[in-house]
């Protein structure tokens, strides 16, 4: 051994702690081995790296919730990777999957890494998780003790560390760790870490570097994304809502926060194929060129939420039409589509465009709204003439979690964050109008956060209903709700988990309907139906003006 190598084992050995405790960090009651015996050690992260932990269903979610759910911020609670209750909820809950060792849960290659780590003498081996230690005790014991893995260490984020320092980030927290762990085991001269988040990858390398006398490699692993089932997904989320506002009705929230709802972002309303035929109407698309976007899925009735008027003409969500291929266009070879009518041609339709047209395929740079471009339409292939097809009139939709809104009837509730009139409620815009004005301003940008014209930022929230100054206190902020949701905060607070996202009704109305009517022929689309919808590549192929 080199006289370097030996003095930088002297100066780690200098600030070092015993295993007793360095042990204090870990969640079990197991005994570490001695110092001169660890010649290595091996540290896994818990969460998409040992454990295929489910993440937000993007195929449910507006990208913007997404962020929302996720942040510790986004609610009272914590939301998602804060709540125990998302792993307990996970397949087909706690008490099923501990019995068979949440089996198909695991990335099975980390698994056995692991696996050998514990087996090896001259190894300590370490689950690391920035996972609240709190909180996630008794379950994470639960699903690692289920799987027998044998770690040395299982450690999760404490609110302060052994010595009473105060843990601000996961980060500061598994480095802080991770010194005292290298400086108490100072025999050990190699260091392996597996890590899936490519920030925190980086950061370990980084602190690597500064430990002397240590080989430090940190493995990449490439997550394995899973998701809950989407309903009880919804559920929790819902149960995340509701304990949030009721901090809030209880005062306990702090000052400024603001209580929530599940909503709808309707993209577009429109005659949806379904999965059969729209395969069948892909064949249509001559040849497939690159970077080609193969769409024809609907016959679009609007970029946009339906109003009460559009859905009487077309007989409400969920009604049927029958078509038929009247002719076959393109636009300058970027663009393609089919031009389709009722049948029987005297039944009554509605669609924003002049001409009822499915869009095929598009060039990826190409938006399907310039179908009306195309001013000359060819013959229908002999196969297809006596062709027909059945749609279902639906709403392509995400679900979002905003600020709750007093008084906002479900149509406003079906868009973005908007422009606002003078009584400072949603304007039901053309959303084709809003977001292509502005174009330089407004490309590759979140249109949420844009007027029209691209030029000026929306207001961050619809309505402001904020308390006012004077409603402050010398000694601090009052922490009552704003007054104008004191009427509907108290039942906004135990919304029904099945409530509003969950909920169908079939109608068909006769005659103009009413607003009361409206509401019924206007629902929620149940969430196999956003499913559904959404099961494609891209979210939403069909709107041109809202990208995902």
């Amino acid at each position: 051994m080199t006289s370097t190598r030996r003095s930088r084992r002297m100066k780690r050995a200098v600030t070092s702690m015993t295993p007793t405790a360095v042990k204090r960090w870990s969640i079990l009651n197991k005994s570490l081995p001695p110092v001169q015996r660890v010649k290595s050690i091996h540290v896994y992260d818990f969460d998409n790296t040992l454990f295929a932990t489910p993440l937000p269903n993007k195929q449910v979610w507006h990208t913007s919730t997404i962020g929302t759910i996720q942040n510790e911020d986004g609610f009272v609670d914590g939301g998602w990777w804060h709540q125990p209750r998302f792993l307990e909820k996970m397949g087909a809950g706690v008490e099923v999957e501990e019995k068979r060792a949440w089996d198909g849960h695991w990335n099975e290659k980390v698994v056995e890494l692991a696996r050998m780590s514990a087996d090896d003498a001259e190894t300590l081996s370490v689950c690391l998780t920035g996972r609240g230690e709190r909180r996630f005790t008794d379950i994470l014991k639960r699903i690692l003790g289920s799987k027998n893995l044998g770690f040395d260490m299982v450690c999760l984020k404490p609110t302060v560390s052994p010595l009473g320092e105060a843990i601000k980030s996961t980060m500061r927290f598994k480095q802080a760790f991770l010194k005292d762990l290298i400086t108490t085991y100072n025999q050990a001269t190699e260091v392996t870490i597996y890590e899936d988040r490519i920030m925190h990858v980086q950061g370990f390398r980084e602190f690597l570097q500064t430990i002397p006398g240590i080989n430090g490699k940190v493995v990449h692993v490439t997550d394995v994304e899973s998701v809950m089932d989407p309903v009880v997904e919804v559920e929790e989320v819902q149960r995340s809502v509701n304990d949030h506002n009721q901090a809030v009705l209880d005062g306990t929230a702090p000052s400024g926060t603001v209580p929530l709802a599940i909503k709808r972002l309707v993209y577009y309303t429109g005659y949806m194929l379904n999965a059969a035929d729209a395969e069948e109407m892909k064949s249509l698309v001559p040849g497939r060129a690159e970077n080609l976007r193969v769409l024809a899925n609907n016959v679009l009735i609007a970029p946009r939420p339906a109003t009460k008027s559009m859905l009487h003409k077309v007989g409400g969500v969920g009604a049927k039409m029958r078509w038929r291929i009247t002719g076959i266009g393109s636009l300058q070879d970027r663009l393609w589509a089919a031009r389709v009518a009722p049948v029987p041609p005297d039944a009554q339709i509605y669609t924003d465009n002049k001409t009822p047209v499915i869009v095929l395929a598009t060039k990826r740079n190409v938006k399907p709204v310039e179908v009306t471009k195309i001013s000359s339409w060819g013959p229908v292939p002999s196969e297809y003439k006596d062709w027909t097809f059945v749609t279902t009139v639906e709403e392509k939709a995400l679900l979002r979690v905003e600020e709750e809104v007093a008084n906002e009837d479900v149509y406003e509730a079906s868009f973005p964050k908007n422009v606002l009139s003078e009584d400072g409620r949603k304007q039901p815009l053309n959303i084709h109008k809003v977001f292509t004005v502005g174009t330089a301003a407004v490309e590759g940008a979140d249109p949420h956060l844009a007027r029209p014209g691209g030029k000026e930022a929306f207001r961050p929230r619809g309505r402001d209903l904020s308390p006012p100054e004077e409603s402050e206190t010398s000694q601090g902020k009052d922490l009552s709700p704003p007054k104008e949701h004191q009427d509907h905060l108290s039942a906004a607070a135990h919304t029904p988990l099945h409530e509003t996202a969950l909920d169908e009704t079939d109608c068909a109305p006769q005659e103009e309907p009413t607003d009361e009517q409206h509401r019924a022929l206007h629902p929620t689309p149940l969430l196999d139906e956003i499913l559904h919808l959404n099961e494609d590549p891209d979210p939403h192929p069909d709107q041109p003006l809202l990208p995902p």
